[in-house]
């Protein structure tokens, strides 16, 4: 399996998810939450490390989406171009 950039991933321990520390850090979970990220990797049949990856890749992906949509409704508004509520709704 691959984790953090196409480094290999680690694997699920007592004391929380831990990836491959050298590659990409290591995550300290509360036990409800190593919980409920175990039962989801085994429902999917994945190791809970490359689960715990793939979810922060997610939340950094739509984070970075997100901002880079931010600067561009900025950008647009101090060009002027604003859309009031009546345009967006038809």
């Amino acid at each position: 399996m691959q984790g953090c950039r196409g480094f290999p991933a680690g694997n699920a321990i007592n004391a929380g998810i831990r990836l491959d520390a050298s590659r990409c850090g290591t995550y300290n979970l509360c036990p409800d939450l190593e919980a409920k990220l175990a039962r989801l990797a085994a429902d999917r049949g994945s190791d809970a490390g490359m689960l715990a990856q793939e979810a922060n890749e997610c939340l950094v992906d739509c984070d970075d989406w997100f901002l880079r949509e931010v600067e561009k409704g900025t950008a647009a508004a101090d060009r002027g171009e604003l859309i009031t509520m009546r345009r967006s709704a038809s």
